[in-house]
């Protein structure tokens, strides 16, 4: 839901359904929301001034925060391959929209809602790059067609101003975008504005975080919320059981409290008594069972985000290859793979849209996506594969620089002015020498 034949504003069912959808859409975003900032479920109580024993461990915000940084390193390398010559102006776009920063909250949007809708706001003078605005998920949704839920009809994004509501339809009409704006007063809703936004790409680009078949909204990050409240209530009890029996308890038999008569002697206690026992009463556990099974239900929640924890320290790990990385975080590189294949999709309509507003032409023009490598590497081993492949013949010098991170049209353009002012000083010695 919802799923429309047309555009339909006044439809009292789709409304309906549409109100349905917004409001189960924000409860589940700030539920995700609440539990990423810490805000997780109270499992113990305490009675007047007791010590709070909850122990809140945030494996959903662990698990959100390695994904976003395995995904976006830095920033990936975007190029147009039939437009070389605008490779730096794409660039430039994107680095006045804060690049990195904005692929991150995206990529932090996407992994709490499920799905990332980004809006494009056209320039606000000549000189002016386009806006790129990450939208909040939780109040946008999207109309598609019932029969193909692939085919948007129109977007609605809704806001609150003091005691009236709003929402705003981007809405297609043939070879541009209607953008009906509306307003929830105490006659109902009524349109107050409409503005045609006179391109063929709409101004609004989503796309889905992890991908879910047969349905228009993607999955979030985190589901299972449960296992980490399991978690938690695991460690809160054990730091209850601690706080009442970590300390040894002193104990006596075979006296009354009367009998014992404390002296000035370092604290020595004397009792008239030849059977009294005094003794301490310590615990005979060390809970290693729970503590156990906090750590195997850590593990399993890990797992099930497919998401790596390294055990060790950094001379453990000194020796080991590019391939022996790449094998310990197998998980997470294809699940990264997975949410890459997605991000492209986001990547490419946000930089046609974006040099579509710009009045470039061929806006549509194909962009590829080069990722940032996540992960640590031997420089001195990747740099000996790259040359012996290069050797071979089986790799052009243009790709060893994309491997390496080096824009090839820079770098061959630098090469060829190095090379023509070494020929020049080489030339000018020969003359003095003659």
């Amino acid at each position: 839901m919802p799923p429309a034949l047309a555009y339909a504003p006044n439809d009292a069912a789709l409304r309906d359904a549409a109100e349905s959808e917004l409001r189960a859409r924000r409860a589940a975003y700030q539920r995700a929301c609440d539990y990423y900032n810490g805000l997780h479920r109270r499992h113990l109580r305490s009675q007047g001034e007791e010590s709070d024993d909850n122990v809140v461990i945030n494996l959903i915000r662990q698990a959100i925060d390695r994904t976003v940084s395995l995904l976006v390193p830095r920033f990936p390398t975007l190029d147009l391959p039939t437009l070389p010559e605008r490779n730096a102006a794409l660039a430039q776009l994107w680095e006045k929209n804060g690049a990195a920063r904005f692929l991150a909250k995206l990529a932090k949007l996407g992994c709490l809602s499920g799905h990332v809708f980004a809006r494009v706001l056209p320039p606000s003078a000549p000189e002016a790059a386009p806006r790129l605005i990450a939208l909040n998920p939780a109040n946008v949704i999207a109309f598609w067609r019932a029969d193909d839920y692939e085919d948007v009809l129109w977007y609605e994004l809704h806001w609150s101003h003091g005691r009236a509501n709003y929402r705003q339809e981007v809405v297609r009409a043939d070879d541009a975008w209607l953008i009906h704006t509306w307003q929830d007063d105490s006659s109902g809703w009524r349109r107050v504005e409409t503005a045609v936004w006179a391109y063929p790409l709409p101004p609004i680009v989503a796309w889905q975080h992890q991908s879910a078949p047969s349905a228009f909204y993607g999955q979030p990050e985190i589901s299972n919320f449960a296992l980490n409240d399991r978690v938690n209530r695991l460690m809160s009890d054990v730091a209850r059981i601690l706080r009442y029996h970590a300390a040894p308890r002193t104990v006596g038999i075979g006296f009354e409290a009367r009998d014992l008569t404390p002296t000035a002697i370092n604290t020595l206690w004397t009792i008239p008594k030849a059977d009294a026992k005094v003794f301490n009463l310590e615990m005979h556990s060390d809970l290693a069972s729970s503590m156990n099974a906090v750590e195997f239900l850590t593990r399993a929640f890990l797992a099930e985000q497919r998401v790596v924890v390294l055990d060790g320290t950094v001379a453990d790990w000194q020796r080991i290859t590019n391939l022996g990385i790449r094998a310990l975080y197998m998980d997470a590189i294809f699940k990264i793979e997975e949410l890459r294949r997605n991000y492209e999709v986001g990547l490419t309509q946000l930089s046609q849209v974006m040099r579509m507003v710009t009045d470039e032409p061929d806006f549509i023009a194909p962009v590829r996506v080069t990722w940032a490598d996540p992960l640590p590497t031997s420089a001195a081993e990747t740099v000996e594969v790259l040359a012996r492949e290069l050797s071979l013949g089986i790799l052009s010098r243009e790709t060893a620089a994309r491997e390496r991170g080096r824009d090839w049209m820079t770098e061959s353009a630098r090469i060829a002015a190095e090379r023509t002012l070494s020929e020049a000083l080489e030339d000018e010695e020969v003359v003095s020498n003659g």
